[in-house]
């Protein structure tokens, strides 16, 4: 009985894999596959360049800025476009200065500083952590400072220098 299923099998065998349609695929567009494939390769991108586009982000999101500069209020919201979204973890306007947050305490004396002297105030970023940059505007508004922080996230600046090599 033993030898009738292993005959049985063996005969199977070639049948089942003759039954089944195995063809290569016929239609292989190489030049999107190598496309794709050397877009999923990491590359190193040089700290210089993540902050040469969060700059670059600043500098447009600041146009966005000094358009609602006239309607902006420390209680305002700004609104983006939605293609923003992306790279802005955080948007913030500062009319005084804060107690509980040094890096953004020291910018608003400085820059207090700068309005009290009479001296030109410009556009910042720092690299705040591992994950993040501070843009910061500053603005004067009927005699008083406002600064317009914006929290750029790394990652998504990384993603776009990618997007654009």
């Amino acid at each position: 009985m033993n030898s009738l299923y292993k005959i049985g099998s063996f005969l199977l065998l070639p049948l089942l894999i003759f039954s089944c349609d195995i063809k290569p695929p016929e239609n292989i567009d190489t030049k999107a596959l190598s496309k794709e494939i050397k877009s999923r390769k990491l590359r190193k991108i040089a700290d210089a360049d993540i902050s040469q586009k969060a700059y670059e982000v600043g500098k447009e999101l600041s146009k966005t800025v000094r358009e609602q500069q006239e309607n902006l209020s420390c209680v305002d919201n700004i609104l983006l476009d939605q293609e923003w979204d992306t790279y802005v973890d955080k948007i913030e306007v500062i009319c005084e200065q804060p107690k509980d947050q040094p890096v953004i305490s020291s910018l608003y004396e400085a820059y207090n500083y700068n309005l009290k002297e009479g001296i030109e105030m410009t556009e910042n970023l720092q690299e705040v952590s591992d994950t993040t940059f501070l843009y910061t505007i500053p603005m004067v508004k009927d005699g008083q400072l406002l600064m317009v922080n914006f929290v750029l996230l790394k990652k998504a600046l990384v993603l776009r220098i990618q997007q654009e090599k």
